[in-house]
């Protein structure tokens, strides 16, 4: 359709690095909530204010529609302290009533940080795909089939919460 086909495609270094970001946000459980209303918004906002980590963005209890834990990516400005970026992200989620706001379900260096093996480890990093590869003399193909089993991880995990919220 466009010119390359799937065989192409697991050949090239560039299309491996986009599946990484991509099994990236898979294994944080990347989701979008709708702030239906300011209650809500104004409930989220306070879960945040009640968090006690060092993350700013991170959920404290409270809160129906996020869990604990979960991060909410607002697109905060960097402060000095935890406390002034909390209290900034309170504020960004206050004003997003009736809008949708990205959330990590499952992000790192959390108490919902999924369970992940050495390589999800690393792959889980700034470092690029083709750098990790060369590092630990991966071929292509092999990292491919790393990338993949990290990805089942992140899949299987997302299953199993849903299965565990249904009851």
């Amino acid at each position: 359709m466009w010119g390359c086909t799937a065989e192409a495609d697991e050949l090239r270094w560039d299309r491996i690095e986009a599946l990484r970001k991509a099994i990236v946000l898979v294994v944080q459980g990347e989701a979008w909530i709708d702030l239906e209303t300011s209650e809500g918004a104004n409930e989220l906002a306070a879960a945040i204010e009640r968090c006690k980590t060092k993350v700013a963005d991170e959920v404290g209890s409270g809160c129906a529609l996020v869990p604990s834990g979960a991060r909410v990516i607002v697109g905060q400005e960097p402060q000095k302290s935890v406390v002034k970026e909390r209290a900034e992200v309170a504020k960004l989620v206050r004003n997003s009533s009736h809008d949708a706001l990205r959330v990590y379900m499952r992000p790192l260096d959390t108490s919902r940080a999924p369970l992940l093996d050495d390589m999800g480890v690393v792959l889980m990093g700034d470092a690029s795909v083709a750098d990790i590869a060369a590092e630990k003399e991966f071929t292509i193909e092999k990292m491919l089939d790393h990338l993949l089993l990290v990805l089942w991880d992140g899949l299987f995990l997302a299953l199993s919460d849903d299965w565990t919220q249904r009851g």
